[in-house]
Order: C-alpha cells, then sequence, then structure tokens
C-alpha cells in the first residue's frame, strides 16, 4: 500500500535548470519533492514553511526550529550522490545511541512531571520556559513543554515543539506517539498516520503497538 504521507522536501535555488534536475528513485520513493527557483520564491513559500527539509541556497531563508535545513551554492551540488544519501539518513536514520551522561535536571523534571500530572500546567510551563538555554537541545524538556501547550489547546504550538523533539530523538516513541495523536486531534490524518506507522516501526511494546493499531485504523477510515 503506498504511504499516504511523506516528509517534505522544498529545494530553492537559484541557477537551476528544472527540467535538468535529477531527484534520485530514494529520494522520490520516500519524500515528497518541490522544487523552485528563488525568482518564485514568492508563490513557494507556503509549501517552504510547512517542509520539514529545506535545500536552499545561503541567505534565501532562515528554517523553523523544527526543520532540517541544507544549504548549497549551485544546484551541481545536487548531482553527487552523497548529498542525497545524507538527507535521507537525516530524516530515517534511527540514533540507537543511548546518552550515558548524568542529567543534573533529573529532579527538577520529575516535579514538572508531578505539576502536569495534577493540573499545575501553567505554573509547569513558565518553569520550563525560564530554563530557555536548557530546553532548546532537550527532547524531554520539549516534550514537557509541548504537552503543557497542548494542554492549554495550543494544539499548533505543541506540534511544532514536537517536530523539534523528533529531530533530536527520531527514534523516541513517546515523540513519535504524541505527534500521531496530535495530528489527529488537528484533523490531519495523513500526517498523523505517517507518524503512527513510524512507531511501529521502532517499537515492540505491544500495549502500544495495540493501541497505535487502533488509532491508524480510525485514520484509515477517514483517508
Amino acid at each position: 500500500m503506498r504511504r499516504p504521507f511523506k516528509p517534505r522536501i522544498g529545494l530553492v535555488v537559484e541557477d537551476l535548470d528544472i527540467e535538468k534536475i535529477e531527484i534520485p528513485d530514494l529520494i522520490k520513493t520516500y519524500f515528497d519533492v518541490r522544487i523552485a527557483l528563488s525568482t518564485s520564491f514568492d508563490d513557494f513559500s507556503d509549501y517552504i514553511f510547512d517542509s520539514e527539509i529545506l535545500i536552499t541556497v545561503p541567505g534565501i531563508y532562515e528554517p523553523k526550529p523544527y526543520q532540517i535545513h541544507f544549504q548549497i551554492f549551485n544546484s551541481t551540488e545536487l548531482e553527487q550522490e552523497i548529498i542525497w544519501e545524507y538527507i535521507y539518513e537525516a530524516w530515517y536514520g534511527i540514533n540507537e545511541q543511548k546518552d550515558t551522561k548524568s542529567d543534573e535536571y533529573t529532579e527538577l523534571k520529575k516535579g514538572i512531571s508531578v505539576l502536569i500530572n495534577n493540573g499545575h500546567v501553567i505554573k509547569a510551563r513558565k518553569i520550563i520556559e525560564l530554563l530557555t538555554d536548557v530546553v532548546e537541545n532537550d527532547e524531554e524538556w520539549l516534550s514537557y513543554l509541548a504537552m503543557t501547550l497542548y494542554l492549554e489547546n495550543d494544539i499548533e504550538q505543541a506540534i511544532r515543539i514536537l517536530r523539534q523533539c523528533y529531530l533530536l530523538n527520531p527514534s523516541s516513541t513517546d515523540i513519535l506517539y504524541n505527534l500521531g495523536f496530535m495530528y489527529k486531534v488537528n484533523g490531519e490524518i495523513r500526517t498523523s498516520i505517517y507518524y503512527f506507522e513510524r512507531l511501529l516501526q521502532v517499537t515492540t511494546n505491544t500495549v502500544i503497538i495495540a493501541e497505535v493499531s487502533e488509532m491508524l485504523a480510525e485514520c484509515y477510515y477517514y483517508t
């Protein structure tokens, strides 16, 4: 069955002859690629804004925190197969290495979890926001922040944060589950299916598999 959702690649360069550019079969199979000249950037901006991966010339676009961004100086660089392989691995590569460093914020994280579970969402969010420098590259902190935003009915912002989490750890079952669930709640069923399918690829937890399979069945019903 054809996957109903593919991560998006937005490709914008200055000197590109669109008719001559060749996208490798591997990329066309697993990504939705849109190509445009920088001269038509205004018409392309909506697609760029929501692309998971951007390939642009330097200085043309400021990527969002959840986006993977590659810069090239001319279109001939795209003839190198290694670039496309790197792009594939950047999205689909699963990081199985464990971080063995001690976490000095472990106890505070436990406290934040207790606050959220007991309904003190605003207080939890304000504490997290005080730790800006720490939160930025810590998937667990970002997950807590996303949960507080979701509980405050700011689903789109919660999703944006979770997409940033995904780049930090694409094999996290919690992140994949929450992305699938929040996209489903937000009515973006095709995207929800993608993350739920991704979750089934990385988990062996039978409880999660059963729950996600049930939600996937609901999603398929509406597509």
